[in-house]
């Protein structure tokens, strides 16, 4: 279908007002696409991995054509007829919606489909949009960006240099003789805490919320019978900070400061749109032998033990992975497969141990109700047993290799998997959370073992030119290594510690701990670098990996107790970091501090409200290239932190940095390789 060509250069300000063409069908009976197109958040269009099912505008045709996902799927721009008046001069207009721009087909088994292409918006008593500070700041549709078609639902321009809190809410109310069943709808959200958020409710219930700028992506809700209330909600500083605490909006050069909301349809149960691909071969039943003779340390204290069992005839169904999962702690454990590494889209095996019970879920969303239990037909784990001893949860599955309409295992290549670990027996947002990668080939070489201080798995090599290196590989933190320290005047327990977790090469770093509290309280963790007072100018630099979000934590480097910088959102993977140091002797102060701004625990969002945060930073392969011996050998775009100036102290949110990066000529070549996948 056709979709207008977004603009190059977003810009916070009022989309246009209304269309009026002729009316939308709300009953429909074809099919549609099951794909979603992919999008960056500044507009431009990119290709997604693999095809997507783009409904022909060409009338009549029933069937959807087969094409590449790009966004916008065609660029073309609709003939101008009657320009609709906009909310605000600078505002892009959107022209009449000549009849044939919507899609010809609508999603497969769909009962209700809305892809604001045709009709009037808001349209009561289905649809309508409210503000009650302010009756001119409403949703509207807008041609700026669309999963389909030209036209989506977006949300108002509420910044304010005042910073006074605002909300403006779309609400769907659904057709009373609806049975149960799934509504979704796509959505972009371009916005980042502390300034904005976006939430959705079903009668009156928060479902889900974005906080951060993502790509668009189709989110789900549960619905039961009859009719509810559904409230896609905007929100502009819905902390309450101070305006002079807010970042400036060009701290984000990705943020909008809008969201948009498109291709709403609803599935009544039992009705699915995935294809189930072609048929599998049936095999003799195999089972799992006594013994797992391989094993993944995926994380600090949650170790997996496997064994693969291949399919017997090749390409039966009969394959299986036999694994057992042992984690420190009682608590809830989460095993997914993935596709991208990304829990939407998922599968799961989770053994939730307040039930008593280990299952197959779909991961349908990032709230408690995307986690989805397939139907029961589909759940068939073999050998599945959950079991609490002496402080240690054990999850233990047989699972075919290929099933119908699933994610397949590899018997040979790499898989991408999920863990997920509660915080306690009760099922909910889970407190640690990571991917990883292994590899089935029998010749593959064999996991790291948790590192036991006996045998040196430390880098070969350190950085060419540096004359100080630490990659957290050998010895215990901060014992053996004088140089570092770590501490919290708060709790002295809760301080910076090696972990397997996350490394950015070899097997290990050091991670800040947890400091989230129900109460709120403010509280920060340091790890401290004293550097030698022989050295001569130069820079120090550190791979860093910041798995937190404003307002909940951030982090800052602190040089002779002075900010050098700081992180306030998450970043994608691990990267480098530089600070320059004169001559002689420095304090270097990594602080990671929760709730920073001493918010009121009301005002704090939940932490599941970050689908990506973990709630903790890694730090990994420190060292000190002196100015003398530096050769930069490329350029580093950083756009995540936020430089605070030396002499004032007063951060000035510089968007893109750009940092020399005096990286090894020669990377280290670790002599045991981390298998983890960067998050």
């Amino acid at each position: 279908t056709p979709s207008s060509t977004p603009s190059n250069t977003p810009s916070e300000t009022p989309s246009s007002t209304t269309s009026s063409a002729p009316s939308e069908t709300q009953n429909t009976a074809s099919a549609i696409p099951s794909g979603i197109p992919s999008v960056t958040p500044s507009g431009s269009a990119t290709l997604s991995n693999s095809p997507t099912h783009v409904p022909s505008n060409v009338a009549g045709e029933n069937d959807p054509t087969v094409s590449p996902s790009y966004f916008p799927t065609i660029t073309a721009t609709p003939t101008p007829s009657n320009t609709i008046g906009t909310s605000s001069p600078t505002a892009k207009p959107v022209s009449a919606v000549p009849p044939t721009i919507a899609p010809t087909v609508t999603p497969a088994g769909a009962i209700y489909y809305k892809g604001f292409e045709q009709g009037n918006f808001p349209d009561p008593p289905e649809w309508t949009t409210t503000n009650d500070a302010n009756a001119s700041l409403v949703w509207e549709v807008t041609d700026e960006f669309s999963n389909s078609g030209v036209y989506s639902l977006r949300s108002p321009v509420l910044y304010n240099e005042e910073g006074t809190s605002a909300i403006a809410t779309a609400t769907f109310i659904t057709d009373a003789n609806w049975p149960s069943g799934q509504l979704r709808f796509s959505v972009l959200a371009s916005i980042q805490m502390p300034l904005d958020n976006f939430q959705y409710f079903v009668d009156g219930e928060m479902r889900g919320q974005e906080m951060e700028t993502s790509a668009e992506f189709e989110e789900m809700v549960l619905l039961g019978p009859g009719q509810h209330t559904i409230d896609f909600v905007y929100n502009f500083n819905p902390v309450g900070m101070p305006s002079d605490s807010l970042p400036p909006l060009e701290a984000f050069p990705d943020r909008v400061g809008a969201v948009f909301v498109d291709d709403v349809y609803f599935v009544p149960n039992g009705t699915s749109s995935t294809p189930t691909g072609s048929p599998i071969l049936a095999g003799p039943a195999q089972s799992c032998p006594a013994a797992l003779d391989r094993q993944e340390v995926i994380a600090e204290g949650t170790t997996m033990y496997y064994t693969l069992v291949p399919a017997n005839p090749t390409g039966s169904d009969n394959g299986l992975l036999c694994a057992r999962l042992e984690v420190q702690g009682e608590r809830w454990v989460g095993f997914g497969i993935s596709t991208d590494g990304m829990m939407i889209g998922s599968e799961a095996v989770i053994g939730r141990p307040a039930e008593g019970t280990v299952e197959k879920y779909r991961m349908d969303g990032n709230s408690q109700d995307g986690v989805v239990s397939m139907d029961e037909g589909r759940q068939t784990l073999t050998s599945t047993s959950l079991t609490q001893a002496n402080g240690v949860t054990t999850l233990e599955f047989a699972k075919k290799l290929v099933e119908p309409g699933e994610i397949p295992i590899l018997e040979m290549g790499e898989n991408i998997f999920l863990y997920a670990l509660g915080g306690s027996n009760e099922f909910g947002y889970h407190a640690e959370r990571g991917s990883f990668v292994v590899d089935f080939d029998e010749n593959a070489a064999p996991s790291p073992a948790a590192f036991d201080g006996s045998t040196s798995i430390a880098p070969t090599l350190i950085p060419d030119g540096a004359v100080y290196y630490k990659g957290f590989e050998q010895g215990d933190f901060p014992q053996d290594y004088p140089e570092w320290t770590t501490s919290n005047d708060g709790n002295v327990d809760l301080v910076w510690e090696p972990t397997t977790e996350e490394a950015s090469s070899g097997v290990y770093s050091i991670r800040s701990p947890v400091l989230y509290n129900e109460e709120g309280t403010p509280s920060s963790a340091k790890a401290t670098l004293a550097t030698n007072p022989d050295w001569p100018s130069g820079q120090l630099l550190f791979s860093v990996l910041a798995s937190i979000a404003m307002p909940l934590d951030n982090l800052q480097y602190i040089v002779d107790g002075e900010i050098r910088n700081q992180v306030i959102v998450t970043s994608s993977g691990f990267e480098e970091t530089s600070i320059q140091l004169s001559p002689g002797q420095h304090t270097i102060d990594f602080v990671y501090n929760f709730n920073p701004t001493g918010a009121p625990l009301a005002n704090l969002p939940p932490p599941g409200a970050f689908l990506d945060r973990i709630g903790a930073v890694f730090i990994d392969d420190v060292y000190f290239v002196p100015n003398v011996l530096r050769s930069p050998t490329r350029t580093i775009l950083n756009p995540t932190i936020s430089h605070i100036d030396d002499s004032t102290g007063i951060p000035t949110y510089i968007p893109t940095t750009l940092l020399p990066s005096y990286f090894p000529t020669v990377n280290p070549t670790p002599m045991g390789t981390s298998k983890r996948k960067g998050s």
